[in-house]
C-alpha cells in the first residue's frame, strides 16, 4: 500500500517540493493511503494510481497533489487554494504531469516526443519551406504510427481539465508520464 507523510508548510518559506497534475476521473474516494501515524486518508483510484507510478521505492519525494493537500469537503478552503493555485504550481521545482496508466502506445508516444524534443534542441528539425512538409524538416511522414499514438496521448483526460493549463504553463519544469515512460524539460 502507499504510505505517505503529511507536512503542513507556509508557502513563503516552503521547502523544495514537486506539485502533480492529473485527471481527476471518477470522484468515488475509494483507494486509501496509510499515514505515518497510523491513520489513512481516502483517494481517488485516479490519484491512487498517479501516486504508484510515479513513487521512487527507495527515496522519498515531496509531493503536493490537490486531491490530498485540499480539504475538498470544505468549500471554504477549497475555494481559498484554487485561488492560490497559480503560485503553488509557479513555486513548485516541478510539475508531473501524469496522463493515466499505458494505454493506446503511451509509452512509444513519450518516446516519440522525446525524441522530437531532442531533436528540436539540437536543431535536427529545420523550418517548414517547402511542400514535402514534414518530411523536409527531418520529421518522419504523417502516417508513421507514432504521430497518432502522441495525439491520444495529448487528447487524454487531463488535456480536458481546466486548471490543466494553468498548472502546465506555471511550471518551472515539466515532467510528463504515462504509467512509467516519460518526456522531462525546461519551460
Amino acid at each position: 500500500p502507499l504510505q505517505c507523510q503529511l507536512h503542513h508548510v507556509d508557502l513563503n518559506k516552503c521547502p523544495s517540493y514537486e506539485a502533480l497534475s492529473y485527471e481527476w476521473g471518477d470522484p468515488q474516494k475509494e483507494c486509501i493511503i496509510l499515514l505515518t501515524n497510523e491513520s489513512h486518508i481516502s483517494i481517488t483510484r485516479s490519484l491512487y494510481n498517479a501516486l504508484r507510478d510515479l513513487r521512487d521505492q527507495k527515496l522519498p519525494r515531496l509531493l503536493w497533489a490537490d486531491g490530498i493537500c485540499i480539504h475538498q469537503d470544505d468549500i471554504e478552503e477549497r475555494q481559498k487554494q484554487v485561488s492560490i493555485m497559480g503560485v503553488i504550481y509557479s513555486k513548485a521545482y516541478r510539475v508531473l504531469t501524469y496522463t493515466g496508466p499505458e494505454r493506446d502506445s503511451s509509452t512509444i508516444a513519450i518516446d516519440f516526443a522525446y525524441e522530437l524534443l531532442r531533436k528540436h534542441q539540437s536543431g535536427e528539425i529545420s523550418n517548414p519551406n517547402s511542400e514535402d512538409y514534414p518530411v523536409d524538416l527531418g520529421l518522419p511522414p504523417l502516417s508513421d504510427p507514432r504521430y497518432l499514438a502522441l495525439k491520444k496521448l495529448i487528447l487524454r483526460g487531463w488535456s480536458t481539465r481546466s486548471w490543466c493549463a494553468q498548472e502546465f504553463c506555471c511550471a518551472k519544469q515539466v515532467c510528463v508520464r504515462a504509467y512509467h515512460a516519460y518526456v522531462s524539460g525546461h519551460i
